[in-house]
């Protein structure tokens, strides 16, 4: 897709938002292999997906851009946590409300808090983070190393 501005066209990245997925939907073992072959099959650019659950950690070919919210959940679900850790580490980027959130996710996991910024998740625009991927990219510095 692309936009057109007034200093010519510029490309916008096609975002899968997984949004909230249930918990029901997540106690399943094969929701995350599910979520997988739905990104292979609409080939976004990017998957946007909550931390609850894991339900990106099986995606490989795309860009994961992960919302962290409230506190790891110590569940009595080894593959639930152990699929939740894996999203979260792969992950290009990473999103939370605030700085005890953040820490809260990164401390426990060894979480690179270079890839965590700290936005309103509300907004959250596919401009907003197709710009935060380009600058990661470029190595720009992070919220905890200023």
């Amino acid at each position: 897709m692309i936009a057109v501005s007034s200093l010519g066209p510029v490309p916008t990245l096609r975002i899968l938002d997984l949004g909230p997925v249930s918990a029901h939907a997540l106690a399943r073992p094969l929701a995350a292999v599910r979520i997988l072959l739905k990104v292979l099959r609409e080939r976004p650019d990017v998957v946007v997906a909550r931390v609850s659950g894991g339900a990106a950690s099986l995606v490989a070919f795309r860009p994961v851009v992960t919302i962290l919210e409230g506190r790891p959940q110590h569940t009595g679900s080894r593959l639930r946590s152990w699929l939740e850790r894996r999203q979260a580490r792969r992950s290009a980027l990473l999103y939370a409300a605030d700085r005890e959130t953040a820490v809260a996710y990164a401390l426990p996991w060894r979480l690179d808090l270079a890839r965590i910024r700290l936005a309103e998740l509300a907004s959250l625009s596919p401009q907003v983070i197709e710009h935060e991927l380009r600058a990661a990219g470029r190595g720009r510095r992070s919220w905890h190393s200023i």
